[in-house]
């Protein structure tokens, strides 16, 4: 690659302007030297171009306005700095700010954006949020920690707008908010949407608000998992689970922990939700109704003060259980396929102690299942490298396999359980739920290993090749954001 195309260094004492981004090309990487920027106004970012901070990097506005804001922009990482809000910041927006090409619901929304292992502090002023995001996809929170604010992260979507995916806010660590953790308010069809793994404590308010906005929206599929909440010096509830509108809320509520608090989760008409495999320790009252409460969740089996309890106690019988969302995958670009199932320690506790942690692609067949949470069952998104491959050999998962599988649980003998999982189908019943490389899949998909109760050897897959090329492809294209892989490539 031309050396124009290595990454532009700020140094110590420059003020960064839009100049720094008009002379920049898609695919260049602006490096941030260790020092203090302070910002007097804020800087819009360009599609293609990436920001990442060297150790010691503070970006710092003035108290009154924000540091990055995008307009329909794509294709962008901000990566390592600090984000300082002078104990203020502006209002009805934050440390960056991005929505639509049109700033509202008719636009293009902003596409691919990756804002991780960054620090926010000190964003204080109380009609702002630490990130405000309206019109966008594909857009990843990862790593980040946000300390002393008004809240983390405000994600929301109006009326009209086009349908938007892969929304994600996982492995953060959120402190001291006055006022949210995380708050979301759609108002138009959403999928994918992803709060996981998160590290939450001393909100204001509420840690979690996971809603649809006045105008009622469609949420398709969505996750709050695995995600630790301790209550102690917080106001509200620590979650808050509704639509106001009376659409879909498909959205699976799992292996989170939430501590110390008098309210655990509330709803209200949420058809779709699945509560299930969560603990609730030293919490006075784990679910109430909120506004609009129409009985429309389920809940299965949560474990209260060290107890197992099925349901909501008091609250009477339910239906049968909503299809379940797997967790939230890395950005494209990893080779991982562990987060879009689930890690050992969530497949143990979902189907017992003889879940295997063994990453040997030649073992034997997945442990059957004892419980209803069992998270092979749950959707396998279309985006992810399991997705591809499954598609490619033509699994596509269904209820009706699901519902087959469940019905087969009690079965003696494992071997005969008709598809045994989607990873099983997908390996011939040699693939363990923790394979972590790309290598073991493609050995295990071509090897002819029996399938899972058949006995006959599995068939060459057809179009494997496309599926890891498109792989490799979105691999290189997240590479290209990363200084160190233009110096390796140049």
């Amino acid at each position: 690659r031309s050396l124009k195309r290595y990454p532009h260094v700020i140094g110590d004492r420059a003020t960064p302007n839009s100049n720094h981004f008009s002379d920049s090309t898609s695919g260049d990487t602006i490096v941030f030297k260790p020092g203090v920027y302070n910002f007097s106004k804020v800087v819009n970012l360009k599609s293609g171009v990436s920001l990442q901070g060297e150790p010691g990097a503070v970006l710092k506005s003035n108290g009154t306005v924000g540091i990055f804001q995008g307009l329909g922009v794509r294709n962008i990482k901000v990566s390592g700095f600090t984000f300082d809000g002078a104990k203020n910041g502006p209002t009805n927006s934050g440390a960056i700010y991005l929505d639509s090409s049109s700033g509202g619901a008719s636009g293009t929304p902003s596409n691919n954006i990756q804002i991780t292992n960054n620090t926010f502090q000190n964003w204080l002023n109380k009609d702002s949020a630490n990130l405000w995001f309206w019109h966008t996809q594909n857009t990843y929170v990862q790593g980040n920690t946000f300390k002393n604010g008004n809240a983390a992260v405000a994600w929301s979507t109006g009326e009209g707008a086009p349908p938007m995916s892969n929304l994600v806010i996982s492995k953060n660590l959120i402190t001291g908010m006055r006022w949210m953790g995380i708050e979301t308010a759609f108002d138009s069809t959403v999928s994918n949407v992803h709060i996981d793994y998160n590290t939450i404590k001393n909100i204001g308010d509420m840690a979690i608000s996971f809603v649809e906005g006045e105008k009622g929206a469609r949420v398709l599929s969505g996750t709050v998992w695995g995600n630790k909440i301790d209550g102690a010096n917080s106001g509200g509830t620590p979650v808050e689970l509704g639509n106001y509108g009376g659409g879909p809320f498909n959205v699976t509520v799992s292996q989170n922990v939430l501590a110390n608090h008098e309210w655990g989760m509330m709803f209200s008409d949420v058809p779709g939700l699945a509560v299930l495999n969560n603990r609730f320790v030293n919490i006075g009252t784990p679910f109430g109704e909120d506004g609009g409460y129409k009985r429309t969740e389920w809940i299965g089996v949560n474990t209260v003060d060290g107890v197992k309890q099925n349901g909501w106690i008091g609250n009477g019988s339910y239906g049968e259980r909503p299809a379940l969302h797997s967790p939230s995958a890395p950005p494209s670009g990893s080779t991982s396929v562990r987060a879009t199932v689930a890690n050992d320690a969530q497949l143990s506790e979902a189907v017992g102690a003889s879940a295997s942690s063994s990453s040997d692609a030649t073992s034997g067949q997945m442990p059957a299942a004892t419980g209803a949470a069992d998270p092979r069952l749950a959707l396998i998104r279309p985006d992810t490298l399991l997705g591809k491959l499954g598609e490619a050999a033509g699994f596509r998962q269904s209820l009706a396999g699901a519902a087959r599988d469940r019905a087969a649980e009690a079965a003696p003998d494992t071997q005969s359980r008709p598809g045994a999982g989607v990873l099983a189908q997908l390996a011939g019943g040699s693939l363990r739920a923790d394979l972590t490389n790309v290598a073991g899949l493609d050995k295990a998909l071509t090897a002819g290993a029996p399938h899972a109760g058949s006995g006959a050897p599995t068939q060459a897959v057809g179009g494997i090749g496309a599926a890891l090329s498109s792989l490799d492809q979105s691999g290189k294209q997240h590479d290209a954001l990363n200084p160190d892989t233009w110096r390796q490539h140049a």
